[in-house]
């Protein structure tokens, strides 16, 4: 039998054969692996609110969307999207993403006709997004705030011991996932000052402090929290969140800066809803119903003027 020289080992033609064998019997094997990952992942279920709404909100509301509709597209709402722009297409045909206005105009080599106008392409990946979520029908979903929650599975993970509730799964489930480790847990001072600036916006005196590293129950942490949700400085800290988004503020701003009175009692009904725990729709909702027994509710003591510069604000929620 011939043999073959090779650096330090001798091998036979018979072996190289087989080597050559095995070489390309690999190469076959990670090739029908390869294309059956990339099925797997075409298959995958595309989902509105986790793939298609950051790409939308990103890079297509700012011209299609809310108040501002350029030729007449607009991806707000479903019925909206679904609907024919200047074009003369539909821009999203579900379950058909070819004659869809949308994946032609994505894809577009023109630049005067691919969007997002005069902008840089979508990346490759969103494209298929899109495109694999329209040819599954093109599902759409509320926002994550409007949707009831459902009860979900908890997962398993490796380390269980490191959980305390069941949220902490979750969690660790996506740190495993991501091959990282949990941090290590913050020392007592540093956990007060968080959970503090979360809650209210403001430190812990010195008095808090000592009080909590003196408290040594299995519970001090919950004590605490129990404790910042009960003060009136969280009401006053979360209702900034939402006066932000009504744009309240106690003058009208531009350039003389005159000043509102009698908006006041919106700001303080806000804080005392949340200090309250009002649900949102026991709160809002009879805002849009019913003006007239919510300014009834808000500010009884304000002459009508007055009043209705609060309502001016109050609908803008």
């Amino acid at each position: 039998m011939k043999l073959i020289s090779m650096p330090g080992r001798t091998l036979s033609s018979a072996g190289k054969i087989g080597i050559v064998v095995l070489v390309l019997l690999t190469a076959a094997l990670l090739t029908a692996w390869a294309a059956a990952r990339i099925h797997w992942l075409s298959g995958d279920e595309v989902r509105f609110s986790r793939d298609i709404r950051p790409i939308l909100n990103q890079s297509c509301m700012p011209c299609h969307g809310g108040v501002r509709q350029k030729n007449g597209v607009s991806f707000l709402f479903r019925e909206e999207a679904l609907g024919t722009g200047k074009s003369g297409r539909r821009t999203i045909v579900p379950g058909k993403p070819d004659e869809s206005e949308l994946i032609a105009r994505i894809t577009s080599s023109d630049p005067e006709v691919r969007m997002p106008y005069h902008a840089a392409p979508l990346p490759a990946k969103q494209v298929d997004l899109i495109r694999r979520w329209i040819k599954q029908g093109a599902k759409w979903e509320d926002h994550w705030a409007f949707a009831p929650p459902k009860a979900q599975p908890v997962p398993v993970v490796k380390h269980a011991n490191w959980a305390r509730q069941p949220l902490d799964r979750f969690i660790l489930a996506r740190l495993e996932n991501e091959k990282l480790d949990p941090s290590p847990e913050a020392d007592k001072s540093s956990l007060l000052r968080r959970v503090s600036f979360d809650l209210t916006g403001l430190p812990p005196t010195e008095q808090e402090q000592s009080a909590f590293l003196a408290d040594h129950s299995p519970d001090a942490y919950e004590k605490q929290v129990d404790r910042l949700l009960a003060s009136s400085r969280y009401g006053e800290r979360w209702a900034a969140v939402w006066l932000d988004l009504a744009r309240y503020a106690d003058t009208k701003g531009y350039e003389k800066d005159n000043e509102r009175p009698g908006v006041w009692p919106y700001r303080d009904w806000v804080i005392d809803a949340f200090n309250r725990n009002l649900p949102y729709i026991a709160v809002f909702p009879t805002i849009s119903s019913s003006l007239s027994s919510w300014r009834a509710i808000c500010c009884p003591t304000q002459p009508l003027k007055m009043r209705s510069r609060v309502l001016s604000i109050a609908r803008r929620l």
